[in-house]
């Protein structure tokens, strides 16, 4: 009685615990909060770079418990694409009771340096991780906004001729008031440009012009000097037609600057501030110690010309000059290095440098890069080459100072064209250049330096570099600048990326297209479009692309981009089995993969579109597709067929009669898809061909053996599979045109006749035939796959024909 009670007293504990921990666990999923960005509204139909948004937001708590206060965080995006990592927006949110949403505005600005184009914002609270934790805007257009871009813009318009742009860029540039407030704005000048575009323009403008524009090609010691101090009147150089206008009759500015003599180099500091003294003491060692020597030696060496008027002290030592920070001289910009334009065409040229006195050894290695330049006769100074080599020669110098990094979006935009006229593309160039070197050493980067001061044009010069071509070289660099998994990974080709510390560390991520998830439930196919940029040149879009849907057996990838010049399609590919490998599909229309087989199990594609071209414009939109289905499809089909034409005398003329039989093999292989069809065709086979009637008061007969295919069944579409549910098939095998089958007479009423020559021509009929009538279309085909059937059909003209056949997959 004992031990009964209790277990019955166990068996009530027992219970009661259950129910507490049933109830327990349906209280607390009950009882979580569940945050989601529900609306994203306010952002305008465009703005400029550096503007400022004022985003509208609203916060939905899901769940059945009151949620916290917590962050929400703003991204930009690419139209089509993912967002970048960079928080442009920040806010809070309240706590919220369960079930309803609070309301939230969040002030945006838009980066200086996000290129032009179509964009949106996505914003996310909490972590951004759950699946309904970001949502994203409406896409709005992004202009540049910045002085640069506006005056560009209007040039381009023609509302400021090319004189008063280059003018107006040089006010923005030092930071002059006499720029005009249309023409104000923020972000930095890519100086280099300027020059480059002042040195290709000086030599046609007018004197009037001329006189304008020289005071910026004239060192700081002078009142003539646009770059003087502030605090020192400046005089209007005198316009000449003098071989050395801009050099005639300079008024030195006695006690504006103190020089620190190095071996190669002048180090201009003003007198009343020591502390730019003491920098100008540090610059100059690492100036000789690293900058000149590292940079020279892989280059050429250069030197301010003893005969150039316009130096001071009339020296082979290239004058830099330290601006105090804030007195105006360089405005924002880190550092000038105007070109002397003491000489026609395309240099070389003499030039001195000017940088803030608080400006990192990087950024004297950056601004010495352009005097090198400067001493290339160079005419095609493209913005690419002119930032992009100096700003590759800031991690060239100082591998560790890593200055470079703040130029990221060569990797982290790699849509954009890497030619384009502004100060994104220049800049961020150097991840090329740094790819280049990697591959070529410094050879390939000097073949493109020699190119250019040969006469060339930059796209001419940028096919000279590498060493295996350019086309070979952005290929590289395009999964190179994919910069994650599976590049390094044992096996896979490209064994580093930036992001690799034999490298750079440098680990931005690109933006890339919306992953496309690959699934077919219970469908029987489904297509996917993959999205892509304009194919701009010198450009790479990226589609990562993941099955996870086991019901997908077969993945066809559809190339939207063959036969364009320039279009390069690489594919990443993994498979189930965790091996990762790289193909070139550029001249493939499609590529096919079976599941079924371990060697093509793909889960995970990332395709890599770019123009590799350094010419003309963009491409367009690629047009990529994907399709999925459920079984695969037969990379073959074998089988034999037979087939019987009786002729009567509408055929072989009146009193005669003729029957002709054939049999054979076909082996036939997918070509040329029309997607979502699959098309064959014969690849192998034989037919065996014979005859026998009465032609002509004779008996003729005869027989012959045929290879297939014949020359007429070259690259023609014999059959097509269709999909459907279940998939369809046409069947559609030409008698060869040009074959005849050799026979002779017997028989004959005029005895002479017999044994002549009688040879049947095959033409009028078809070795197999699945649709003679186009009613019997489309013919399912069974789940076994294999394709096997009779028809019959003909009139007018034609014999009456019958075809079996027997096709199995292979």
């Amino acid at each position: 009685m004992t031990t009964f009670h209790r277990s019955i007293k166990s068996l009530g504990l027992l219970a009661a615990v259950l129910s507490f921990v049933i109830l327990s666990s349906v209280a607390g999923a009950r009882g979580r909060a569940d945050l989601s960005v529900a609306k994203v509204s306010g952002a305008p139909g465009k703005t400029l770079t550096g503007g400022r948004i004022n985003l509208r937001v609203k916060v939905k708590n899901g769940g059945g418990a009151r949620a916290g206060a917590s962050k929400l965080v703003t991204h930009l995006a690419p139209e089509g694409a993912t967002a970048l990592a960079d928080s442009v927006g920040r806010a809070k949110v309240g706590r919220i009771a369960a079930r309803r949403t609070a309301k939230a505005r969040i002030k945006v600005r838009i980066p200086l340096d996000t290129p032009a184009g179509r964009w949106r914002l996505v914003v996310c609270v909490g972590s951004g991780k759950g699946s309904n934790d970001c949502l994203t805007g409406k896409a709005f257009e992004v202009r540049d906004g910045s002085s640069w871009g506006r005056i560009e813009a209007a040039r381009a318009s023609g509302k400021l001729s090319a004189a008063k742009a280059l003018l107006y860029e040089l006010y923005a540039l030092r930071g002059d008031k006499r720029l005009p407030k249309a023409y104000r704005g923020p972000g930095d000048i890519p100086s280099g440009t300027v020059f480059a575009n002042l040195a290709a323009t000086y030599p046609s403008l007018s004197a009037a012009d001329q006189a304008k524009l020289a005071p910026y090609m004239i060192q700081p010691r002078y009142r003539q000097s646009a770059w003087a101090p502030s605090k020192h009147p400046r005089l209007a150089p005198r316009a000449t037609a003098s071989a050395d206008p801009v050099c005639d009759d300079l008024d030195s500015v006695s006690g504006a600057w103190v020089g620190v003599k190095t071996t190669h180099a002048w180090f201009w500091a003003r007198p009343d501030r020591p502390a730019a003294r003491a920098r100008a003491r540090t610059l100059a060692t690492e100036f000789e110690r690293k900058i000149w020597p590292k940079l020279t030696k892989a280059f050429k060496t250069v030197e301010d010309s003893k005969s150039d008027l316009c130096d001071p002290l009339g020296d082979s030592r290239i004058d830099i000059y330290l601006a105090p920070p804030g007195n105006s001289v360089l405005g924002k910009n880190l550092g000038v290095t105007p070109g002397l334009f003491l000489s026609e065409g395309c240099g070389p040229r003499t030039s001195f440098i000017i940088i803030q006195e608080n400006a990192t050894r990087s950024t004297l290695a950056h601004e010495f890069m352009h005097v090198i330049q400067w001493a290339y006769p160079v005419c095609d100074r493209a913005p690419a080459w002119v930032e992009g080599t100096a700003t590759w020669a800031m991690d060239y110098v100082y591998h560790s100072d890593q200055d470079e990094h703040g130029f990221k979006d060569g990797l982290q935009i790699p849509f954009i064209s890497m030619l384009g006229k502004g100060e994104y593309d220049g800049y961020q160039a150097w991840t090329f250049w740094f790819s280049l070197v990697k591959k070529d050493r410094l050879a390939g980067l000097k073949r493109v330096f020699n190119s250019l001061a040969g006469g060339t044009d930059f796209p001419t010069a940028l096919e000279a570099g590498p060493s295996d071509g350019l086309r070979e070289a952005w290929k590289r660099f395009a999964i190179e600048r994919w910069n994650q998994a599976p590049v390094g990974a044992s096996g896979f080709p490209v064994a580093a990326s930036f992001r690799n510390r034999s490298w750079d560390s440098f680990k931005v991520l690109p933006a890339k297209g919306t992953q496309v998830d690959v699934t077919i439930g219970n469908a029987g196919e489904k297509t996917f479009d993959l999205s892509s940029s304009t194919n701009p040149p010198l450009s790479t879009w990226f589609n990562p692309v993941k099955i996870t849907d086991q019901k997908v057996r077969q993945v066809e990838f559809h190339n939207g981009d063959l036969g364009r010049p320039g279009s390069v399609v690489q594919a990443m590919i993994k498979l189930a089995s965790g091996k990762w490998r790289l193909e070139d599909w550029s001249n493939r229309s499609t590529v096919k993969f079976c599941r079924d087989k371990p060697a093509e199990n793909v889960v995970e594609l990332v395709i890599a579109t770019s123009n590799a071209s350094a010419r003309g414009g963009p491409l367009g939109e690629a047009g990529h597709k994907i399709t999925a289905k459920p079984s695969c499809d037969p990379s073959r089909y074998v089988g034999a067929f037979t087939g019987l034409a009786v002729y009567d005398e509408t055929q072989v003329g009146a009193g005669n009669t003729l029957t002709a039989n054939w049999s054979g093999a076909l082996d036939l292989r997918p070509f040329a898809p029309t997607p979502p069809n699959v098309n064959y065709q014969v690849i192998s086979g034989s037919l065996n061909y014979s005859f026998s009637g009465q032609v002509g008061d004779c008996d003729v007969a005869g027989s012959t053996t045929v290879v297939l295919p014949t020359i007429d069944m070259n690259s023609i579409n014999v059959m097509t599979i269709s999909p459907g549910d279940p998939n369809t098939y046409q069947l559609t095998v030409g008698m060869p045109m040009f074959e005849q089958a050799p026979g002779t007479k017997s028989n004959c009423a005029d005895p002479s006749q017999n044994g002549d020559d009688w040879n049947m021509y095959m033409g009028g009929t078809m070795v197999a035939h699945s649709d003679p009538a186009l009613g019997a279309y489309p013919i399912p085909v069974p789940p076994d796959g294999v394709l096997s059937g009779s028809a019959s059909g003909g009139s007018g003209g034609t014999p009456f024909q019958t075809w079996t056949w027997n096709l199995e997959p292979g």
